[in-house]
Order: C-alpha cells, then structure tokens, then sequence
C-alpha cells in the first residue's frame, strides 16, 4: 500500500516537474524571442539614423557648394560692373552748381567740355576722389554678396535643423511605444510567475 501511495506520489511530481520543465523552456524561448525582436529593431533605428545622418551631410555639402556658387556668380557681376565704371572715360562727376560756395578744382577735361547728354556744366571728381568711390561701391557690393550669402545658408541650416528635429521626434515616440511594450510584457510575466507561486501554495 505504501508503494502504491509512494509511486503515485513520484508520477504526481514527475509530471508537475515536466510541466515547470515544460513551461521554463517556453518562458525561455519567448524571452530569446522578444529580446532577438528588440535587437532587429534596435539595428533599424541605427540604421536609419546612419541614412538620416548621410543625407544631412550631403544636404548641407550641396548646400555649401550651391551658396558658394552662387555668391562667386554675383561677385563676377560686382567686379564686372566696377570694370566697366573704372574704364568709363567720362569718369564721375558732379553738377558745378554744388562746387559754387567752396570752388573745387577739376581736371583738365572737366571744364569747357560737353560729355553729351547736356553735362557741360558738370565737374570731373579729381582722380583719387573717383578711385576712393569705386572701391567704396565695391566694398559695399561685396559685403551685400556676403550678407546675401549668409542670410541663405543660415535659411536653409535652419530648415534643415527643424526637420532633423521632428525625425528625432518621432524616432522618439518609436522608441517610447517599444519601452511601453516591452513593460508591458515584463508585468505580464511578473503576474504570471506570481499566480503560479500562489497556485503552488494552495
């Protein structure tokens, strides 16, 4: 009678041992599962940051060469322009009206001469008044170009950042959902392993 009770004692606790067997090897794979699910996705957001970086370097290389070229164009015009005025041979002059109160002394082919257009009343700049002007005009030229040429890289760096940030946002919210879900799951687990442990007292 004692065998008998004893046997079936040793299949109750075979069998009991098979299922907590059983049960660890499934609670195992599942958690090889969810943890091989979390590196393949955590391999997807450093592969699409590395894609995002990429495509914020060659934007803002394109960006660079594109201002670049840009602001060399406007200087070629700048320096054309200021050819063109330094070869005028009418030179810059000024109406003689404004020379009355204070005489001011003109070249040699400002007085007498009509450089057409009606301009016989008007007076030649002395040589180094005229190439002062000139490079006064170009400096200023040159500084527009340059203004010009940072106010756009700065538009478009700022564009760049505003959406770079919104990327990161919403990588942000992914990795929030996956943090949720993977709690989520560890609370199941916890009140599983919790049942179990007030089923074996019982």
């Amino acid at each position: 009678m004692l065998g008998l009770i004893a046997a079936a004692i040793a299949v109750i606790w075979l069998g009991i041992h098979a299922i907590h067997k059983d049960g660890r090897a499934v609670e195992r794979a599942e958690c090889l599962a969810r943890e091989n699910k979390q590196l393949v996705w955590k391999q997807q957001q450093i592969e699409e940051a590395n894609a995002r970086n990429l495509a914020l370097i060659e934007a803002n290389s394109k960006l660079n060469d594109r201002v670049t070229n840009n602001a060399a164009k406007e200087n070629q015009k700048i320096h054309a322009a200021d050819a063109a005025l330094r070869s005028d041979p009418d030179g810059l002059r000024i109406p003689a009206e404004t020379c009355r109160a204070e005489p001011v002394p003109a070249t040699s082919d400002s007085a007498g001469a009509d450089p057409g257009g009606g301009r016989a009343d008007w007076l030649r700049l002395p040589g180094r008044t005229e190439s002062d002007l000139y490079d006064y005009a170009l400096k200023a030229n040159r500084t527009r170009v340059k203004r010009d040429e940072c106010r756009e890289w700065a538009i478009e760096i700022q564009k760049m950042g505003e959406e770079w940030e919104r990327e990161q946002n919403s990588s942000g919210n992914d990795e929030g959902i996956q943090r949720n879900s993977e709690r989520s799951h560890a609370q199941k687990v916890v009140e599983k392993k919790r049942e179990q442990g007030l089923g074996s007292d019982s």
